[in-house]
């Protein structure tokens, strides 16, 4: 031990305050053998110590206590500790040290320091910095020390040094050495977890965000070194989860990650992002056309099926890139970029990819205040409603109206819904329109029952996706029928294909109320959302429209009049009415009447007008475009809405 000659002078000088009287040479050497197992040193006694018979056996007896005591002592620690002296010789270790360092037994009792130097150098990462700290407190020998020492196996030690001091002056360097592997690994699992994505292993947004910072610094330094940013969003996500659960959504993610993760090079970085978003950096690219295609690449591997619990899934991504330029300085301004071309994407149909140019930006700036004015629109007052006819082809009476949003805004005028809508439906503010516009509506068409003695007049009103799934929507619509009096039969629904299956099931739920409640449900611009038709026997539907893209080829061509034959007789089956939308001209009139098609609406009668014209078309039995209702004792009977 380290300690043991300052110990044994003080336990000496203890019983022995006045000196020891002379001549016991069997003390001596009793005290050699003991403090030989600790260290092969002698201790010389300037005097002769000649004790009694009794004092000598409880001085031996007192002394291999303290012995035993110090030896179990460091033979019961959890460090290896390890005791050299000033040349380097080593003077104790226990048994801990030499099981930790794995070193022969032959080395240790050779006690040579350099030997067991060498023997620990082939077993570090870095042994050059092990043997310059040695170096370093052997050259100052009251120097301490603590650092960590890795292990080529994987295994990590921290290493504790300090002077062996006696009477004040170092005598030697005690060693100590502490495991902390497992303790090392878990910092490392924590580290590893606060930058990483929990569920698919890609580094997440924290991560990624400082490799970022790091990629627009290095360009800094280096002009010529060009980087691209991918902004990935998943389209559709939503079904996926709703219709299928939370864990097969999970495995989808999952999946997806591990296909992007093997289309990158090695030296690129792919995050998941948030949610179903993931973010690529793609790192020293020669021009902008490489992350072109790559986004390219990216969309061909996540189009192709997966196969998740015996289920084959389909998806898509829209793909916003951004090319690294001088004007960049931060992370979020690149991934803000990314993300507008990412919007923009979607915006032009999903599944493609398109390139940030700063035209963009101004856009998605006026889009910002298109959102903040939409959310000021309706207490304002600046949301109204125009009111399309829909006509009986054969007698041309109408026989009811949709209600069209538009919005009167302060600076810009009349706007179209395709240019809020989606913004509406985004922020959640489409609740609250269509909310208004359902009351809105059926208050205006009782009104008219009442005035021009036609019950039988219908209102059409188009519903949201965020609509249909609220939880109050059905007990909004009872209300609205209730507060209004207009009888339920007048009122129609209309849903797009898409909106429809998006939650097919709580959708069949909800529309199974509304009929119950007295009310229509039509499907919107059919044939152009889902490819099945097995849903129609599956949601009760009263009405089909037509989408106006069939209507307007219909004297191109031989295919358009076929699926317009078809979705007659579709519906003829299914005993359920049809519309034509976005009827133009008279010749697409003839067409439809050809094909069984006896109600439309569209611009041959009337654009979608205010409440004036309205009026002024039931009350004159005139449209706007000339046209005029025929008496209706000569006419067929028309098509039942």
């Amino acid at each position: 031990m380290s300690e043991l000659h300052s110990l044994l002078l003080r336990q000496l000088r203890k019983w022995f305050p006045s000196g020891a009287p002379d001549g016991s040479a069997t003390f001596v050497e009793a005290i050699n053998a003991a403090y030989h197992q600790f260290d092969d040193d002698r201790l010389m006694l300037e005097r002769s110590l000649d004790l009694s018979s009794h004092e000598l056996m409880q001085a031996n007896t007192d002394l291999r206590r303290s012995l035993s005591v110090l030896q179990s002592t460091l033979e019961s620690t959890a460090d290896g500790i390890l005791v050299v002296n000033l040349d380097g010789t080593i003077v104790s270790f226990n048994q801990r040290f030499a099981h930790m360092w794995r070193i022969p037994q032959d080395i240790l009792e050779s006690r040579h320091d350099e030997r067991a130097i060498s023997h620990v150098l082939e077993q570090l990462i870095d042994p050059q910095a092990f043997l310059d700290k040695v170096r370093e407190l052997y050259s100052d020998p009251t120097a301490e020390s603590h650092d960590v020492l890795e292990f080529k196996d994987g295994r990590v030690f921290e290493r504790y040094s300090i002077p062996q001091m006696l009477d004040g002056r170092a005598a030697g360097r005690v060693w100590s050495f502490r495991d902390v592997t497992s303790r090392h690994r878990a910092e490392e699992r924590l580290l590893h977890d606060a930058i990483h994505d929990g569920l698919t292993g890609l580094p997440n947004r924290t991560l990624f965000m400082d490799r970022l910072e790091q990629a627009i610094r290095h360009s800094k330094r280096h002009l010529t070194h060009r980087f691209a940013l991918l902004f990935v969003d998943l389209d559709r996500f939503k079904v996926v989860n709703d219709s299928l659960g939370h864990l097969v959504g999970d495995e989808l993610l999952i999946s997806i990650a591990e296909r992007i993760r093997n289309t990158i090079r090695p030296g690129d970085t792919v995050a998941r992002f948030g949610g179903d978003e993931f973010t690529l950096l793609l790192d020293d690219i020669e021009q902008p056309d490489d992350a072109v295609i790559a986004a390219g690449r990216i969309q061909h591997v996540i189009s192709a099926p997966f196969n998740l619990r015996g289920r084959e899934i389909f998806t898509t991504a829209s793909i916003g890139i951004a090319v690294s330029a001088p004007h960049y300085v931060r992370a979020d301004e690149l991934l803000r970029d990314a993300d507008i071309a990412m919007y923009r994407a979607k915006a032009m149909g999903r599944a493609g990819h398109e390139v940030f140019h700063p035209g963009m930006h101004t856009t998605a700036v006026a889009q910002l205040q298109l959102e903040s004015d939409l959310r000021r629109a309706l207490d304002r007052g600046e949301i109204v409603l125009h009111y399309q006819p829909i006509v009986s082809l054969i007698d041309l009476h109408i026989l009811g109206f949709e209600a069209l949003l538009r919005w009167n805004h302060p600076q810009r005028g009349l706007i179209f819904p395709n240019e809020f809508l989606h913004v509406a439906e985004e922020t959640g503010v489409i609740v609250p329109i269509g909310r208004w516009a359902l009351a809105e509506a059926c208050a205006r068409m009782r009104h008219w029952q009442r005035s021009f003695g036609r019950e039988d007049l219908t209102i059409s009103v188009n519903l949201s996706g965020r609509q249909l799934q609220h939880p109050t929507f059905v007990a909004d619509v009872e209300r609205v029928l209730r507060d209004t009096f207009l009888p339920p039969r007048t009122l129609c629904l209309e849903i797009t294909e898409t909106i429809l299956m998006e939650n097919s099931q709580s959708s069949a739920e909800t529309i199974g109320r509304l009929r119950a409640a007295g009310v229509q449900v039509h499907i919107d611009d059919f044939g152009t959302g889902y490819s099945s038709l097995s849903y129609l026997h599956r949601f009760a539907i009263d009405t089909l429209k037509i989408d106006r893209s069939f209507i307007s080829h219909i004297a191109t061509g031989d295919e358009n009049l076929e699926i317009i034959r078809t979705i007659t007789t579709l519906a003829e089956n299914l005993k359920v009415s049809v519309i034509a939308e976005g009827v133009e001209n008279d010749v697409q009139r003839t067409q439809l009447l050809a094909l069984g098609c006896t109600a439309a609406q569209g611009n041959l009668f009337s654009m979608p007008a205010d409440e004036s014209v309205v009026r002024t078309m039931i009350a004159s039995g005139k449209f706007p475009g000339g046209y005029v209702m025929r008496p209706r004792a000569a006419a067929r009977p028309s098509a039942t809405l």
